[in-house]
């Protein structure tokens, strides 16, 4: 069935008025067809639509108008195809997030602040992990810390300079935590007596400092161990809570992303979200506050709250292979 047939089916004022194709999509623009036309009506159908087109749909809002979008067959974009439009000397250290239909998506660190991130198996999170990494790892500004519980996913980095040694196993946790507390507010005492309240300021006067960034990778695992947990969490959200005025960022991924996991303070204080495909809408209500994860198209297809947005934007991450990295980084 197409989409205006739907429509039509459920009742629903609206018929397509414009249809663009980009990359990965198809975007239909809704025009009214009654006065009590609202947006609730498509809302409360647009499962129903979706079952009955057999299409992956969205829908969106914006400043132009109503859409409802339609994830068509993944576009692969590499991400060394893309890396040119990183700053690599950026002491903000941007990242690219994904591709949409109006483009490269792009962030930085100081601008996200902190990262949660969330995917069942095949939805692209480990993608993302390695974007992030090999494009910190390529960024002279910035100190990273590793913690992979599985002790196999970040093995590819062990001879970095940029990155922390002894970085892989979940012993590490907890002296890295320690160590970025200790990081944090020794910052706070110089930025103190400086004069500045802000790293960026901070850096201007002392350019020889960096952005210490901690990743963990499946922290569902790392908490697994009651003892740890009531170590790691608390330090865990007070570097989420003061570290980024410090110039420490933390940046945090699950497969698992229950209440037990990502506690309601700590998830308040990690204001840049990427779910990836969840299991369930209540997966992706965590992650986001807002269904919508769990109808991803997997491989990279994904969604990403923006620090201070309020609107979730559609990405497709970019591919970056375990090969490529070893050999360009």
């Amino acid at each position: 069935m197409k989409l205006n047939e739907a429509l039509q089916l459920y009742n629903i004022p609206y018929m397509i008025e414009t249809e663009t194709t980009a990359p990965g999509f198809t975007s239909y623009k809704l025009k009214p067809t009654a006065a009590a036309a609202t947006l609730q009506k498509i809302k409360t159908r647009l499962d129903d639509i979706i079952i009955a087109t057999g299409q992956r749909l969205e829908l969106i809002q914006d400043q132009s108008g109503l859409y409802i979008r339609e994830k068509t067959a993944a576009t692969v974009y590499n991400y060394f195809d893309y890396n040119g439009y990183i700053d690599y000397k950026n002491p903000a250290i941007p990242f690219i997030v994904g591709f949409n239909q109006s483009g490269i998506v792009l962030d930085s660190m100081d601008a996200a602040r902190h990262i949660l991130i969330a995917g069942t198996t095949g939805s692209g999170k480990s993608v993302f992990l390695h974007n992030l990494i090999t494009t910190f790892c390529c960024n002279p500004n910035c100190f990273l810390y590793l913690v992979d519980c599985k002790q196999v996913e970040f093995s590819i980095y062990e001879d970095n300079a940029l990155i922390a040694s002894d970085v892989f196993g979940d012993q590490s946790a907890g002296s890295f935590t320690a160590a970025l507390v200790d990081v944090m507010q020794d910052r706070y005492e110089q930025m103190k007596r400086a004069g500045v309240n802000d790293f960026k300021d901070f850096q201007k006067i002392n350019p020889n400092e960096k952005r210490h960034i901690l990743v963990i990778d499946e922290l569902s695992d790392l908490l697994h161990d009651r003892q740890a947990e009531k170590i790691i969490v608390p330090r865990l959200l007070r570097l989420a809570q003061k570290g980024r005025a410090a110039g420490v960022h933390v940046i945090l991924a699950t497969q698992r992303p229950d209440a037990s996991v990502i506690n309601g303070t700590l998830k308040g204080n990690m204001p840049t979200r990427i779910a990836f495909r969840t299991i369930s809408n209540i997966d992706s209500r965590i992650i986001l506050d807002q269904s919508g994860a769990e109808r991803l198209a997997g491989n990279g297809d994904g969604l990403y709250l923006r620090n201070g947005a309020f609107n979730l934007e559609r990405v497709q991450s970019p591919y970056i292979s375990i090969e490529d990295i070893k050999v360009r980084t």
